[in-house]
């Protein structure tokens, strides 16, 4: 085989043009993956303007099977954005919102892999999230990524995490916690995609 090949087969990306699916594996310990950096500083990019953020992201320089992966990341995070930030939220001893645009983008990305992208193994989105906060932050935000995405708990285990504080209290109050319960989680299904 030649190097090319190998390099693609140690970082976890096809050898075929038609082998598309499966989960990527993670690099080697300490290695930041290319992808999920990108992801990650493109999402950093945009903490300062939440929630007025930009509908899509370019990944075209990245090969499809990359360009697919680093999509998924991204539209999870900006989809699910409050839910994902509750959830780290739950993990932190202080207001997710004080923490560095990079610290944030980190978690939100770790976040995603964890809670919405089923074919990502949780250790490697722990691992990776912590390699890049270590690489592209400081040494010590390893420690606080590792800590908090293994308290991350999946989305269908709090369903107000999606919405303003002051929507679900209301629904709450008004119609009962079985109603309210049952609104957020409709609320929460994907809409339907129409071409």
């Amino acid at each position: 085989r030649d190097a090319n090949t190998l390099d693609n087969m140690r970082n976890g990306r096809s050898t075929s043009r038609h082998s598309v699916s499966g989960p990527r594996p993670a690099l080697p310990r300490g290695r930041v993956d290319p992808v999920r950096d990108r992801v990650t500083g493109h999402v950093a990019s945009m903490v300062s303007t939440f929630p007025d953020l930009p509908l899509g992201a370019q990944f075209d320089e990245l090969e499809p099977r990359d360009a697919a992966f680093a999509h998924a990341i991204y539209d999870a995070v900006v989809r699910r954005w409050l839910t994902l930030e509750f959830l780290v939220g739950l993990g932190l001893d202080r207001p997710f919102r004080s923490l560095e645009a990079g610290l944030q983008a980190v978690l939100l990305c770790g976040a995603a892999q964890i809670t919405l992208l089923d074919k990502v193994p949780v250790h490697a989105a722990i691992d990776e999230s912590v390699n890049i906060a270590k690489a592209r932050i400081r040494v010590g935000a390893g420690g606080l990524v590792n800590a908090v995405l293994r308290r991350v708990q999946p989305v269908e285990a709090h369903p107000a995490a999606n919405h303003p504080a002051w929507v679900a209290t209301r629904w709450r109050q008004r119609y009962g916690e079985a109603a309210a319960y049952a609104w957020m989680s409709r609320n929460d299904e994907p809409a339907a995609v129409a071409v």
